[in-house]
């Protein structure tokens, strides 16, 4: 006997809810965001009209704008590198300026690379210096003595091992030093760049910021670091010392 086909089921039309309403109206709204917000910087003055303020409002709402003040309140207005120099009892001075330094303050181009967690370890080193200013440190020198070695002792042990670092790396690819010897890490500042002007070398300074002698034993209740202060070294207290 043929077998009558059975009658399909009536299938049932899925129905939108509110909250999936919603969710793709804000996600399209969004994907109309990004390329607005964008866009709108380099789009003629009509354009910018057409699209009206809403893009603004939006990421001011929910906090999207990515500027850089979404990670700091201003950009640095210096470059800073570090310098170590070594100095023996003999008279000898040997400067070991660190690998991202450029060559000359005219040009300077940095890859980024494996190196760079490296750079972060000297970055957190000379950070401190980023609110230097020759005027400013001279007129409020017991501030700015005061602002060093409360950042310095919190960190001494940073300062020490990146000194007792660059020592290994040398005495591996060089012969033993002779003598007692100082590693001083200075800080190399840059003055603020003006679009078209070049730095002058005589704007160009270096600080000395601490000095570690691997033979020297500190006094009782100091670190061994010693601090550069009014251009004389002072061996730095270990009082309220961090980490």
């Amino acid at each position: 006997m043929p077998v009558e086909p059975q009658a399909e089921m009536p299938r049932a039309t899925p129905r939108t809810s509110l909250p999936q309403l919603l969710l793709g109206v804000l996600v399209v709204w969004q994907l109309v965001f990004l390329v607005a917000d964008n866009a709108a910087p380099f789009l003629p003055a009509p354009a910018r009209a057409v699209i009206g303020p809403a893009p603004s409002a939006w990421e001011t709402l929910t906090g999207q704008g990515q500027k850089w003040n979404l990670f700091s309140p201003r950009l640095p207005e210096r470059a800073l590198f570090l310098v170590v120099e070594v100095r023996t009892l003999d008279g000898r001075s040997i400067r070991l300026p660190s690998s991202f330094g450029p060559e000359d303050g005219d040009n300077y181009f940095h890859a980024p690379g494996s190196d760079d967690r490296l750079f972060h370890v000297e970055k957190e080193l000379f950070w401190l210096f980023n609110v230097f200013e020759s005027k400013e440190v001279e007129a409020r020198a017991e501030e700015w003595r005061a602002y060093l070695e409360e950042r310095v002792r919190a960190r001494w042990r940073a300062y020490r091992d990146y000194l007792a670092w660059r020592r290994r790396e040398y005495l591996r690819q060089h012969a033993a030093i002779s003598g007692p010897e100082e590693w001083v890490l200075l800080v190399r500042v840059y003055p603020r760049s003006v679009a078209g002007a070049h730095p002058l070398r005589e704007e160009i300074v270096e600080v000395p910021l601490v000095r570690w002698r691997p033979e020297a034993v500190p006094p009782a209740g100091c670190l061994p670091l010693e601090v550069y202060d009014a251009g004389i070294w002072r061996w730095l207290p270990e009082r309220g010392v961090e980490g």
